[in-house]
């Protein structure tokens, strides 16, 4: 059992499984506003990043109007040359996440966190998350069938290539980490487990994911566009039915794996058809 302390009061912090053992009594919704309403940082779940895209967000317009031909120079060498091979661009990125992500991770430990009130955010990450975004944003401006992403291009062509990649790199990092439990020196093992094996994952996976978006995905179905239509609002509220599916599973005898599965596509379904009901109605449609 863990403790938020807000002023003077000690808010217990209780987890599934501490209820379903039995060390505290089953939580009622006045019991847990309670809670979350003493806490000193409200935990916002995976909406947490909404509130980042929307500030990188506002300064990439702000960039935008400061500088309206800013984009001009993804055009040019050798931000080019990047752009047209997948090769290149992971080098590029790897580099520049790397500048981006060490030095944070160093200081503020990779697992740091803070914000107010519901906007958190990861103290190590961030500028990792801003060299995404600028990655994205030179990638869009550059133009998407210009570039290393078009359909039938390079990457399309090598897809199981980075597959490979992005599943061997993210077994070294899973290995390093499990690694750097035992370890005695706590911070020197996670920044080796989560350092610069980290960045080369994420920059494989993200690359082996749209690999495969432009390789199997250019022809357009009813499913995947529905998919992508409703993609982001299930990314709003499919927590809600991860959360209480767990809930409703903890006690049904069955392998933790089956409970997984069946959490995963109970929540995505569910997700799916609440988000694309209730897109029917035009005011949600237009913000969702």
């Amino acid at each position: 059992m863990r403790k938020a302390v807000r002023g003077q009061f000690a808010v217990p912090d209780y987890s599934p499984a501490e209820t379903l053992a039995g060390a505290v009594p089953t939580p009622r919704v006045a019991d847990f506003a309670g809670r979350w309403l003493s806490l000193s940082k409200w935990p916002a779940g995976p909406a947490w990043f909404i509130w980042v895209l929307l500030v990188f967000d506002c300064v990439a317009a702000l960039l935008l109007a400061l500088v309206p031909r800013w984009g001009d120079v993804v055009g040019r060498a050798p931000i080019d040359r990047v752009l047209r091979s997948p090769t290149a661009f992971f080098r590029a990125i790897v580099a520049l996440t790397a500048a981006a992500y060490l030095p944070m991770a160093f200081v503020f430990g990779p697992d740091a966190w803070t914000g107010f009130g519901p906007f958190v955010f990861q103290v190590s990450r961030i500028l990792h998350y801003a060299s995404w975004f600028a990655a994205g944003v030179a990638t869009g401006a550059y133009g998407i069938e210009r570039s290393f992403l078009a359909s039938g291009g390079p990457l399309a062509r090598r897809w199981s290539a980075w597959v490979g990649a992005a599943c061997g790199l993210f077994g070294i990092v899973v290995a390093m980490v499990v690694t750097s439990i035992s370890a005695t020196t706590y911070v020197e093992a996670r920044l080796l487990g989560f350092g610069l094996p980290y960045v080369l994952a994420c920059a494989a996976l993200i690359l082996e994911a749209s690999a495969l978006a432009v390789r199997f995905t250019s022809n357009r179905t009813p499913i995947l566009d529905s998919l992508r239509d409703n993609a982001y609002g299930m990314y709003l509220i499919h927590y809600e039915f991860v959360t209480w599916l767990q809930y409703a599973f903890l006690r049904a005898a069955l392998p933790g794996a089956v409970k997984g599965l069946v959490v995963l596509v109970g929540a995505t379904a569910l997700s799916w058809f609440t988000v694309a009901t209730f897109r029917r109605i035009p005011a949600v449609a237009r913000i969702i």
